[in-house]
């Protein structure tokens, strides 16, 4: 996805949820289930490599109800009024469940890792790249221009102009199709 330079007016950002913990839990990418033979496994796009999908690896069985804890908490965050006492110890918690996402993500490579293997790196990183480029091939769908791209996020505006700034509600059904077919958390 290549950057379009310039100064843009009504952009809007679609960061995706926990991109690469919940690619990990969706594909089933663990140190124990890559490099499987070809029956019962799915292929990373773009990488050549099977993931087992037999039985469910040990760190997508641990991530999984970890990104469940942490979107309700983020929903939860939503619905407090900005000045209630509970949102710091709550943003604590969101703040600390992301962080074991990432710790999770980075030390799959980790070549002592007992439970990694670089395979499962590469396929993290291969399977977000594929959710970013779905995402993109989406927003074009729904008559948007994408300006750049990171990470785990798409800038986009409308192809058209319309004359107003954007809304969430301008943006809400291409989010849901986004995350209908990317089936992530």
């Amino acid at each position: 996805i290549r950057a379009i330079t310039g100064l843009h007016e009504n952009v809007a950002e679609h960061d995706v949820f926990s991109m690469y913990p919940s690619s990990m839990v969706s594909g089933n990418i663990s140190g124990e289930t890559v490099g499987g033979s070809r029956e019962d496994t799915r292929e990373i796009p773009g990488t050549g490599v099977l993931v087992r999908q037999d039985q469910k690896g040990l760190v997508p069985e641990v991530l999984e109800p970890l990104l469940k804890k942490r979107l309700a908490l983020k929903q939860l965050l939503r619905s407090l009024p900005k000045g209630d006492p509970e949102r710091t110890y709550i943003q604590a918690q969101v703040d600390a469940l992301k962080w074991v996402g990432y710790v999770a993500f980075g030390y799959s490579g980790y070549k002592n890792h007992i439970w990694g293997h670089i395979w499962a790196h590469e396929a993290i990183t291969a399977a977000g790249r594929h959710v970013l480029q779905l995402a993109k091939d989406i927003a074009t769908e729904f008559g948007y221009i994408v300006i750049a791209a990171n990470t785990d996020s798409l800038f986009i505006k409308p192809e058209v102009p319309i004359g107003r700034p954007l809304t969430p509600e301008d943006i809400r059904p291409l989010l849901a199709e986004i995350n209908k077919r990317t089936e992530l958390i």
